[in-house]
């Protein structure tokens, strides 16, 4: 089912999208924007809220990746130090598909033209696995199939390389194009085991986004008894916000209905602990629990 978002938390993520910190600090994985004060200034800017929505309309996503894409998409578009060439553009070999450019864009204070990847991610650390905590392949998505390491490794070596193979330069050069330079944009959280020591991933990013994940089991073990959400995939990205009226979960709610969920989907969930502010709830933590029978257990 195709994301359903209010203009209000679509301006939530396209900041987020823009000025969170990057996952990770290894060469080559910043792209251009990072940090720029000017680009954050301006996605804070309330006229998003009302051209914003047509972008995902357009292209309804059902995925989180895609809705990333989206929001950068919007970036690219509708900030005038850039102009975007070409998204989603494929490259292909004897009716084969090689990859895809996310996207081909110009930079008009740099004057030069990018091919930027996107990804957003969410990776728990497994300390007690060959290699130690720093070891990009101990850090595992929450479907315990993608790891930091695999997806690094084809960012890195694939699909931000793309313009340097013959058929990628290729499409390059239909565009009018002689050189990009390639740029990649990976956000997202890193989640730390609750009850165990944890490093941080090698290269990662110095002010990367944190929680901690846990099991089922180890539920009461969290500090606070009430105020809690379970966050839906489309509210991943940015800090959970709600209104005062909001029917927030105390810790034996939350409980039995992790529990009732589990039940039936070994996937984790993701939930949030906010605290009372004036104007309502705001997210102070988020959390990843898992069954108890999940990945490294």
């Amino acid at each position: 089912m195709p994301y359903q978002l209010s203009a209000d938390k679509l301006h939530q993520d396209l900041q987020w999208a823009l000025s969170s910190p990057d996952l990770m600090a290894a060469p080559g994985t910043l792209c251009e924007m990072t940090g720029n004060l000017e680009l954050a200034r301006w996605a804070a800017l309330d006229k998003h809220k009302e051209k914003i929505p047509d972008y995902t309309e357009q292209r309804s996503p059902k995925k989180l990746g895609i809705y990333f894409e989206v929001l950068w998409q919007y970036i690219l578009e509708q900030n005038d130090r850039f102009d975007l060439i070409a998204c989603n553009l494929p490259v292909r070999s004897d009716g084969e598909t090689l990859g895809e450019f996310d996207f081909i864009y110009y930079c008009r204070q740099r004057q030069q033209y990018y091919h930027l990847e996107t990804a957003v991610k969410f990776y728990l650390g497994i300390p007690h696995m060959r290699g130690g905590s720093t070891s990009w392949d101990c850090w595992i998505g929450p479907g315990g199939k993608d790891r930091l390491d695999l997806k690094l490794n084809k960012m890195l070596h694939r699909q931000s390389q793309l313009s340097k193979t013959p058929q990628g330069a290729s499409v390059i050069a239909e565009l009018g194009i002689t050189q990009v330079h390639p740029a990649i944009c990976l956000k997202g959280y890193f989640f730390y085991p609750l009850t165990q020591l944890c490093n941080a991933p090698k290269q990662a990013g110095n002010n990367h986004l944190t929680g901690y994940w846990l099991r089922i089991s180890e539920l009461q073990q969290l500090n606070h008894k009430n105020f809690w959400l379970i966050l839906s995939k489309d509210g991943w990205l940015a800090p959970a916000s709600e209104k005062a009226d909001t029917k927030l979960l105390n810790k034996d709610a939350l409980e039995e209905k992790l529990r009732c969920y589990f039940s039936h989907s070994k996937f984790p969930k993701m939930v949030a602990h906010l605290a009372p502010f004036a104007d309502g709830y705001r997210e102070t933590n988020r959390y990843f629990v898992t069954p108890d029978n999940w990945f490294g257990s």
